[in-house]
């Protein structure tokens, strides 16, 4: 599955950011997700030197995982599996 057609069904909004004065520094994330692991909660950043490789950097990290939109919220959190099969293109 794409990144582009999993952000679509959980409804997530994908921020891909260039920073100025870091050497082309490049992120990538879901808005207002985190990472739940070990009971934790996480946030994950795709870096890289270019939009693909922080896309890329991103769906290594958050793949097979559980990530949780809004997780501060009782009433708007949600909990979403994050397929093995996920890839940027």
């Amino acid at each position: 599955m794409m990144l582009t057609e999993f952000a679509d069904i959980i409804d997530a909004e994908l921020m891909v950011c260039r920073y100025s004065n870091q050497g082309e520094r490049w992120t990538a994330h879901f808005n207002q997700f985190e990472i739940k692991e070990d009971g934790f909660l996480l946030s994950a950043y795709g870096d890289g030197s270019t939009p693909i490789e922080a896309l890329n950097d991103y769906v290594r990290k958050i793949k097979g995982k559980t990530i949780v939109k809004d997780s501060y919220s009782k009433e708007r959190r949600r909990e979403y599996g994050v397929p093995m099969t996920l890839t940027v293109a």
